[in-house]
């Protein structure tokens, strides 16, 4: 790990691992809207890209790009 990562990268990924779906999804969007809404409670301002085609949706806090 690299010393100098920003608490709240660490926080965040800390935050992801803990994530428990409440059901296993069929479809990715469901479980990426309940991520979205699990880390909208912990951080502020956080905001998800919407996913466009194939492109995977980008994590944006204190407007960082994760």
């Amino acid at each position: 790990r690299i010393k100098k990562t920003p608490e709240f990268l660490l926080n965040l990924e800390n935050k992801i691992k803990s994530f428990r779906p409440i059901r296993n999804y069929v479809k990715e969007e469901l479980y990426q809207a309940e991520l979205t809404g699990y880390l909208k409670n912990n951080f502020d301002n956080l905001d998800i890209e919407e996913t466009r085609e194939y492109s995977r949706p980008d994590i944006v806090i204190n407007e960082t790009i994760i």
